[in-house]
């Protein structure tokens, strides 16, 4: 009975040490920051008034009066959750009647300096009739403002491509431990109805393959040199005397 205890112990013991070896060779996998919400179905709170609805996790931003981005007057769209024009769940909707918008929602996200990443939204808009609306991802390598000029826009859904879904994206590297990426809204004309909705947004670390790295080209190689004109000691004592017969004038 003890020796089959003793048995079981050492096995134990064994089993034990083999599982933190192997814990020590398991690989670690980089993965990129994780967004807050980045399905929208994590729920919407009110924020400035009941029609600005926005998803947790998530700021807004507009411009409003005559700001010179705006090109006319803009107005502050309505933020609302969205749940027939959704790829799943719920999106986020924004939009104006009758009205320019310049809009955004953007959260900052923690990153590790100098590595590069890929923001990426489904991303859908109506602009009855066609008043150039454009939705677009776009990232803040300085954790700046949606609006600020250090804001870096990607794609956007291709012009006059309404009313179905479309995977945008933007590249960046990250210039500090945090940046801040949005999701944005430029209208040209003021229409009946212009809104933008997204979904299913991620951050990830931006995979760019085995790029092969050109070899450069053999430089040719100079002529062999021949003659008394190749005496390198002859030609440092000619310009040292050169030197020594410089006279220099200070005024």
């Amino acid at each position: 009975m003890n020796r089959t205890w003793r048995d079981g112990a050492r096995f134990a013991a064994l089993l034990g040490v083999l599982l933190v070896f192997c814990a020590f060779l398991s690989p670690s996998w980089a993965q990129g920051p994780a967004l807050q919400n980045a399905n929208f179905d994590a729920g919407f709170t009110v924020r400035e008034s009941q029609e600005v609805e926005v998803a947790v996790g998530w700021d807004y931003s507009y411009l409003s009066g005559d700001d010179r981005w705006c090109r006319a007057p803009c107005y502050r769209p309505e933020w609302k959750p969205e749940r027939e024009i959704a790829v799943a769940g719920t999106s986020q909707r924004w939009f104006t009647t009758f009205a320019r918008q310049y809009a955004a929602i953007h959260q900052s996200v923690d990153v590790e300096p100098g590595q590069w990443y890929r923001f990426a939204c489904q991303v859908y808009a109506i602009s009855e009739p066609d008043g150039q609306l454009a939705v677009r991802v776009g990232a803040n390598p300085w954790n700046a403002g949606a609006f600020d000029s250090t804001m870096v826009w990607g794609q956007q859904q291709p012009w006059g491509q309404y009313r179905e879904w479309h995977e945008v994206e933007v590249v960046f590297q990250a210039w500090g431990e945090r940046v801040r990426v949005a999701v944005g809204s430029m209208q040209n004309y003021p229409v009946k109805n212009g809104a933008a909705y997204v979904d299913n947004c991620r951050l990830e670390l931006a995979d760019f393959g085995n790029v092969p790295t050109p070899e450069c080209p053999a430089c040719p190689g100079c002529p062999p040199c021949e003659g008394d004109g190749c005496d390198v000691e002859t030609i440092q004592a000619a310009l040292l005397e050169v030197l020594r017969g410089l006279r220099w004038r200070v005024d």
